[in-house]
């Protein structure tokens, strides 16, 4: 057995930073986790394989646990600070600074969950599994195309907010300009998933090296949040009173259904 250590439509995305990171950050990792198994299901895995490949996605979700308390307070402090009424760029790096430790460690563990189960597959299966990952990512990416395309058509969050046409082109001027700020930004955030994803599938890969790799782009990925989070601050304030209220509401709600829906979970599998 396997024995291991323990150790994130343009217009309508705007709105929907600004309405829940929490819930998209779930779904993301929801997604992650759902793609990983779906992939792992089609490699032939032996019975102790996947005893291995379990033990370790067990001991990741109870490692990310460990990090639920900091992110939910870093969150709530920086959703403050961008639904203020002026950006204040020192406040909000430091605040965001302050988060990336905590986001660092979350990266670490989940580079760690690949690379253990990534060890744990056989060399035929090592190229399966690439191969595989490489058409779920086109899979994906023609998804997200068709499903911004179906988003504009239907007008997606502006239904429920009402946008005024000059708020509209306000939050797609709020975008582009972002954008064209922040290309080379992703292009060297881009760089590091390649290099990571390198470094995971290597026999030099350890916790230290790892370290040494993101070290290297720190200050791009406090730079990314920073962008992000004003971009958010902008949208918030073109907004008016009633449609904060709108977003404050939906906040609350996704956070109840949230905390519904674990209670419905934990009730289930007593």
């Amino acid at each position: 057995m396997l024995k291991f250590k323990t150790l994130l439509t343009p217009i309508a995305l705007s709105i929907a930073l600004v309405v829940a990171v929490p819930a998209l950050a779930k779904k993301d990792r929801d997604h992650n986790h759902n793609g990983l198994r779906q992939i792992l299901s089609q490699l032939s895995l032996t019975d102790a394989q996947k005893q291995d490949i379990k033990e370790i996605l067990k001991q990741s979700r109870q490692d990310a646990r460990l990090f639920k308390e900091d992110s939910e307070r870093f969150r709530s402090n920086i959703q403050t600070l961008v639904q203020s009424n002026e950006w204040d760029q020192i406040a909000i790096e430091s605040a965001l600074a302050q988060s990336q430790s905590v986001q660092t460690d979350k990266m670490l563990q989940r580079a760690t969950q690949k690379n253990l189960v990534w060890n744990a597959l056989t060399t035929e299966q090592k190229t399966m599994f690439s191969s595989l990952v490489a058409e779920k990512k086109a899979e994906i990416k023609s998804k997200e195309s068709n499903k911004k395309g179906k988003h504009k058509r239907e007008g997606g969050m502006f239904k429920k907010l009402a946008l005024t046409d000059e708020q509209k082109t306000a939050v797609k001027s709020i975008r582009e300009q972002a954008r064209a700020t922040d290309k080379d930004l992703r292009a060297k955030l881009k760089e590091f998933k390649e290099a990571e994803r390198a470094l995971i599938t290597s026999d030099d890969f350890s916790s230290e090296n790892w370290l040494t790799l993101s070290v290297e782009y720190q200050s791009d990925f406090v730079a990314m949040s920073v962008s992000k989070a004003n971009v958010r601050h902008n949208v918030w304030n073109i907004l008016t009173s009633e449609q904060q209220q709108k977003i404050t509401e939906r906040i609350e709600k996704m956070q109840d259904c949230k905390k519904h829906c674990k209670k419905h979970k934990k009730q289930r599998t007593v």
